[in-house]
């Protein structure tokens, strides 16, 4: 779009300031979800906070995922990057359930209403995996 070559693009990115001369226009929002493995305590607690996910071990999107640099912000916001045990990063949604399920850590992320979806039908690829909002907590 920068160099003329293309008139219209759909990206996904947090509510920044585009970099270029060009008109931004929200289509959509995905949630942050807590992805734990079925039974685990933080998918059924009263209160979830920054504090008690960064006690967690934690599975999380690669650092160059877009979702990665607003949770890290968050995480530094509330004082915890420093501390976090993060046993896996991967960049694919698969790994990262892979990792959920086979019980590596709980993982934070946004997720794509088409998977929470699939999630309430009984998706095979999901069974074994709990989510809950947390959007109030990572915007």
């Amino acid at each position: 779009m920068e160099n003329g070559e293309a008139d219209i693009a759909i990206v996904g990115q947090f509510d920044v300031e585009p970099r270029f001369a060009i008109t931004a226009t929200r289509l959509t929002a995905y949630p942050f979800m807590l992805m734990a493995p079925t039974g685990h305590p933080l998918l059924t607690a009263s209160r979830v906070t920054i504090k008690t996910i960064a006690q967690q071990p934690l599975v999380l999107p690669s650092a160059a995922a877009n979702c990665r640099a607003k949770l890290d912000e968050c995480f530094r916001n509330a004082g915890v990057l420093h501390a976090l045990n993060i046993v896996v990063d991967a960049s694919n949604f698969d790994v990262l359930v892979d990792h959920v399920i086979g019980g590596f850590g709980i993982c934070v992320m946004s997720v794509s209403p088409a998977v929470l979806k699939k999630a309430e039908k009984g998706d095979r690829s999901l069974r074994g995996i709990g989510f809950r909002n947390i959007t109030r907590l990572f915007g």
